[in-house]
């Protein structure tokens, strides 16, 4: 099965994410509200999922008319992870200027796009008139469609016990594509924890496996576990320890006394 808008809720779900799914069924034109909504998550640190447009494609329908319910229209799916503005991000306008960091899931640049740049209708003659029609161009600037929009937010794992935001960054900026029969490799991790309180003490858990994580006692299966007492709001480890490339590796950083 195609990940795709018909199916965004139930494949995180299947992934047990925290997750909101942009309504493509309220009133169109949708492209200020659907701003504001990607705006209103990456201020929060929970990166976005869109859908856009790719110059050259058309009708914007990659399985036919109902991969794209509602009456929408994409031919990609791209991570969004930053955003910029010259105001307050506890202001939730949406500024022309504002600017957002996202990736074409074609290669390994990062693309910066103002927010009045973000929409276009289907013949793409309008913000992405300019756009590139080869690859990997009209992925690194796409459009998406103004009428209906679609996209999903992830704030974190489906859990019932109090967690800390955690990113993590890998030493390659390649893995091997297992699905062309190339070697997995080992990939080691740097966690960083946020929202900490400076005193007060907390674990890393490591846990290792496709949904490996448990939804409340994570003192239950970990693969690892290491207590730390916060030093400030953040907190960095390096994990010496690698993990294989095609597998499924969490982590998660929990207060050790089970409350925030």
């Amino acid at each position: 099965m195609e990940v795709g808008p018909e199916n965004y809720a139930e494949t995180a779900q299947g992934l047990r994410l925290l997750h909101d799914v942009w309504n493509y069924s309220q009133p169109q034109p949708q492209s200020a509200a659907f701003k504001a909504w990607i705006k209103a998550h990456l201020v929060k640190r929970e990166p976005v999922m869109w859908a856009p447009m790719e110059k050259g494609e058309f009708p914007h329908q990659p399985y036919g008319p109902a991969s794209t319910p509602g009456g929408g229209a994409f031919d990609h799916h791209e991570p969004i992870i930053g955003i910029g503005s010259q105001h307050d991000l506890s202001d939730t306008t949406v500024y022309a200027d504002d600017w957002l960091l996202h990736f074409s899931a074609q290669d390994l640049m990062p693309y910066y796009r103002n927010f009045s740049s973000l929409e276009n209708g289907l013949h793409m003659d309008g913000n992405c008139k300019q756009a590139g029609t080869g690859y990997p161009d009209r992925e690194a600037y796409p459009c998406f469609f103004e009428q209906v929009a679609y996209g999903l937010a992830t704030s974190g794992f489906a859990v019932e016990a109090p967690t800390l935001p955690v990113t993590i960054d890998v030493d390659r900026r390649m893995e091997p594509n297992v699905r062309n029969h190339e070697s997995a490799v080992p990939l080691h991790a740097v966690i960083t924890a946020r929202g900490l309180t400076p005193g007060k003490s907390y674990v890393l858990y490591r846990y290792t496996g496709f949904n490996s994580f448990p939804a409340s006692d994570f003192e239950g299966s970990y693969e690892h576990r290491l207590p730390f007492m916060a030093e400030g709001s953040t907190w960095e480890h390096h994990d010496s320890v690698p993990f294989l490339s095609n597998n499924a590796t969490y982590y998660i950083v929990a207060p050790a006394n089970g409350e925030l």
